[in-house]
C-alpha cells in the first residue's frame, strides 16, 4: 500500500470534485459504519482524502466502511490503515465489469432484491427495496426514509441500515414537552427573562433535566457543571442556550447508545450549515443562523405538523424563515447543499459545491467535523 501524502493547499482549490458520506447503523440504532462516495479530480487529491480518512476515524474507527463509487479515486491506497471492514460496492449490473477486489478488502453488489437474486460472490448485498427477510449473504438495507421503515425489517436477518430520509411519524400529536419546547425557544428568541423561562421550565422537569444532560455533556467541555436551569443560563448565554434547545427538540432516546435518527440528522444538518458557512467567511451571525437553519429544517417532521404553522411563533429572522420555507437566499442554498448530501444526490451535490467553491477534500472535513460534533453528544 503506498503511503498517502498529506494535503497540500492546492488539493483544496475548487475543481468540480465532491465528497459525501452517510451514517450506517446497526439493528440497534447504533451508528456502526460509514458509507462513502466520492468523485476526484486529481491522484494528488485521492492521496489527500486517503489521509484524511485515515487520521480521523482512528479515533473513532467504524465497524463498516463501504466505498461506492470511490474505486477509481482510491483504489491505489485501498486497504486504508484501519482496523474496519472495508466494503467495496458496485451496482450489480457492472458486476462483469469489475476489476478484482484486492486483497484486505471485501466486496458488495447493490441493486434491487430481484436483480441480486442470481449475484454470486459478493460478501455483502446492498439491498435497494428492502423488504422480508434477509438471506444468508450480509445485507444492507439501502435509502429508507427514517427508522420507521426500518423497525419492520429488524430482526429478520439484515445487518445494517441507510437512512437517506425522515418520514413523519403515525403519532398524531407532538408530545407535550416538545410543544413546551417551541414555546421556550419563542421566548428566547424574544429574549424574555430569565424568570418567564424558568417558570415554564419549572412545568416541564423532564425537559430540564434533559436541558441540564446536554449542558453537561462532553461537547461543551464546561469547567463547571450546571447544576440547575438559572445556572445553565449563566454559564451558556442566550446563544448557547437557544441552540441546545433547538437539539434538544430531537433528543428522545429510548436506551443508551440508541440514535435518534432525526437528532443525528438535524444535528448534523446544523452543524455542516455552521462549519460551512465559516468556511466560506460568513459573518458569525450568518454562521448562526446557518445553524438554525439547518436544525429546523426538520422540525416538521419532528411535530407532524406543516412548518409555516410552527415557525410563526418564533419570530425567527426573515432570512431563516425565507430558507426554510423557500429555500432561497445564502442561508436556503446552503440548505440545498446539505439536502442533497443527505440524499446521497451527486448530481445535485456537484451543482452546489461548484456553486460554493467547495471541493471534495473540503467536503470530507467538513462532514467530519460534523459527524464527530454530533456523536459527541447524541450517543451518550
Amino acid at each position: 500500500m503506498i503511503a498517502p501524502a498529506k494535503p497540500s493547499g492546492a488539493d483544496r482549490q475548487p475543481d468540480g470534485s465532491w465528497t459525501l458520506i452517510a451514517p450506517v447503523f446497526d439493528h440497534h440504532r447504533r451508528r456502526s459504519g460509514l458509507w462513502l462516495e466520492m468523485a476526484c479530480a486529481s491522484d494528488e487529491q485521492a492521496r489527500a482524502i486517503a489521509a484524511i480518512l485515515q487520521e480521523r476515524l482512528q479515533s473513532k474507527i467504524p465497524k463498516w466502511l463501504f466505498l461506492f463509487g470511490t474505486q477509481e479515486c482510491l483504489h491505489p491506497y485501498l486497504p486504508l490503515n484501519l482496523s474496519s471492514d472495508q466494503i467495496l460496492v458496485y451496482p450489480v449490473t457492472e458486476q462483469s465489469e469489475r476489476p478484482p477486489t484486492p486483497d484486505g478488502l471485501h466486496l458488495a453488489l447493490r441493486g434491487s432484491q430481484r436483480e441480486l437474486a442470481h449475484a454470486t460472490g459478493a460478501d455483502w448485498w446492498i439491498v435497494t427495496d428492502a423488504a422480508g427477510s434477509a438471506g444468508s449473504t450480509s445485507s444492507l438495507a439501502d435509502g429508507l426514509a427514517g427508522w420507521q421503515p426500518c423497525q419492520s425489517l429488524v430482526g429478520l436477518g439484515w445487518s445494517a441500515f441507510l437512512i437517506t430520509g425522515n418520514q413523519r411519524s403515525a403519532r398524531k400529536q407532538p408530545k407535550a414537552d416538545q410543544i413546551a419546547l417551541t414555546r421556550l425557544l419563542g421566548l428566547v428568541s424574544s429574549d424574555a427573562d430569565t424568570d418567564e423561562l424558568e417558570s415554564l421550565f419549572k412545568t416541564q422537569p423532564r425537559l430540564a433535566f434533559d436541558l441540564l444532560n446536554l449542558v453537561n455533556s462532553p461537547a461543551l467541555s464546561l469547567r463547571t457543571p450546571a447544576t440547575n436551569f438559572r445556572h445553565a443560563i449563566t454559564l451558556l448565554g442566550r446563544r448557547q442556550l437557544q441552540r441546545w434547545l433547538q437539539l434538544l427538540m430531537f433528543t428522545r432516546q429510548t436506551s443508551h447508545h440508541e440514535v435518534n435518527s432525526l437528532l443525528w440528522h438535524s444535528a448534523f444538518r446544523g452543524r455542516l450549515m455552521e462549519l460551512t458557512a465559516q468556511h466560506l467567511d460568513w459573518s458569525p451571525t450568518l454562521s448562526d443562523q446557518a445553524f438554525m437553519v439547518g436544525v429546523f429544517s426538520l422540525i416538521d417532521v419532528l411535530l407532524n405538523d406543516q412548518l409555516p404553522n410552527l415557525l410563526k411563533p418564533l419570530a425567527l429572522p426573515a432570512a431563516i424563515e425565507r430558507a426554510l420555507l423557500e429555500q432561497q437566499g445564502p442561508l436556503g442554498k446552503l440548505l440545498c447543499l446539505v439536502k442533497a448530501i443527505e440524499r446521497r444526490d451527486n448530481v445535485e451535490l456537484r451543482a452546489w459545491a461548484k456553486h460554493f467553491s467547495l471541493n471534495a477534500l473540503t467536503l470530507l472535513e467538513l462532514q467530519l467535523d460534523s459527524l464527530f460534533w454530533v456523536e459527541s453528544f447524541s450517543s451518550g
